[in-house]
């Protein structure tokens, strides 16, 4: 009888296996970690989709596309120096940290505008010259005055030559001067030289006056002239440079 029971209920067994579990399944889809399931029963099919990851940036680590979860730690920035114009900037994905440098103007000149030192940008326009008769303003006057307090003695003559654009500074040697230099020019020569250096550190500084103040076109030159021939010429110097020299000669 026993054996019997077994039997029977042996046979029952296998009659449910064979017929399932009676469940009208309602599946849900699979996801990432969890294979195809049934929501009333818990029963599964098949395997789990696994994660789709997308490469981690500079701001996200490792990121599967469906579900959102993470992996690891985002990379780090790869940094550009900045710039006049741009902050510190990631070279990989455009992120910006801290401002940029700002530009180290140099003032506009007549021949070129407001310039960074840095970069090179311009801003504006160079200076315009003045466009008044240089003989007649205030920078011409200030030399003839300064010529004639510190040189009054060499008698002093002043002429623009408005085509060539020269101020020349005419200025004539001491008494016996043009003599000495004939006779005895090695007697001559330290009170020569002294003269000659004296002379072009003058012409540089009226230069540099003439063009700091809108006459950029404008050349100065100090002749120096024989004091027995005012027709000739014993030294000539043009932006501090000597042009002539008669002991040169």
């Amino acid at each position: 009888m026993k054996k019997r029971i077994i039997a029977i209920t042996l046979a029952l067994m296998c009659m449910l296996v064979l017929a399932g579990c009676g469940c009208d399944h309602e599946w849900e889809d699979p996801d990432c970690t969890t294979p195809k399931t049934c929501s009333e029963c818990g029963e599964t099919k098949g395997e789990a989709l696994g994660h789709d990851w997308e490469d981690a940036t500079c701001e996200e680590p490792q990121t599967c596309k469906d579900c959102g979860k993470t992996k690891g730690e985002p990379l780090p920035h790869t940094w550009e120096d900045a710039t006049c114009e741009e902050p510190q900037t990631c070279s990989v994905c455009g992120a910006t940290d801290g401002e940029p440098l700002g530009h180290s103007w140099l003032d506009a000149t007549y021949d070129a505008p407001k310039t960074c030192s840095v970069c090179g940008a311009t801003e504006g326009e160079p200076l315009e010259p003045v466009a008044s008769d240089f003989s007649s303003s205030a920078v011409y006057n200030t030399i003839c005055e300064v010529v004639r307090q510190y040189m009054g003695d060499l008698s002093p003559a002043f002429e623009y030559d408005p085509e060539s654009q020269i101020m020349y500074i005419s200025l004539t040697a001491p008494d016996g001067t043009a003599a000495a230099l004939a006779t005895n020019p090695a007697a001559m020569a330290e009170s020569w030289e002294t003269m000659r250096v004296s002379f072009s550190d003058f012409c540089n500084e009226a230069q540099n006056l003439v063009d700091s103040n809108g006459y950029p076109e404008v050349s100065c030159c100090i002749l120096l002239l024989n004091d027995a021939n005012t027709e000739n010429v014993l030294l000539g110097i043009m932006y501090g440079e000597v042009i002539y020299d008669v002991m040169a000669e």
